[in-house]
């Protein structure tokens, strides 16, 4: 009994772990690579919401509402289908900006800097 259990529960634990398995390949499956790419953009404002609840400064303050409104406008234009290079390179200009000025935790600063790497390859994609 005990080991049907421990089966029944395993089979469940890998069925509900499939998806998260065949998340990557919607990237592919994803024509223009948009559904990725939005996801990258949802998950760059979560970083910068939880590093903007520790910023004291009012700059810092201003250069993460900049970054948050470049991704808003990006992601607004990309759900309409329209991919605009150049919202893209003010999204990653913005990022850049908090990196570089803005004092951060050092796991705000590597998932940042992740999320503006992937920014920067869907740029690159796009250009060739």
């Amino acid at each position: 009994m005990g080991r049907a259990i421990i089966a029944i529960f395993c089979g469940l634990a890998l069925l509900s772990a499939f998806p998260a398995c065949a998340a990557p390949a919607a990237w592919h499956q994803d024509g223009d690579g948009s559904h990725h790419l939005r996801g990258v953009v949802d998950r760059t404002q979560n970083d910068l919401q939880a590093a903007l609840q520790i910023a004291t400064g009012s700059k810092d303050h201003q250069r993460y509402r900049r970054a948050q409104r470049e991704l808003s406008d990006f992601d607004r234009k990309l759900s309409r289908g329209h991919f605009d290079e150049g919202k893209l390179k003010d999204c990653i200009g913005a990022i850049n900006d908090v990196l570089d000025h803005n004092t951060l935790q050092p796991s705000t600063r590597d998932a940042l800097r992740g999320d503006n790497q992937e920014l920067r390859n869907a740029r690159d994609r796009r250009q060739h």
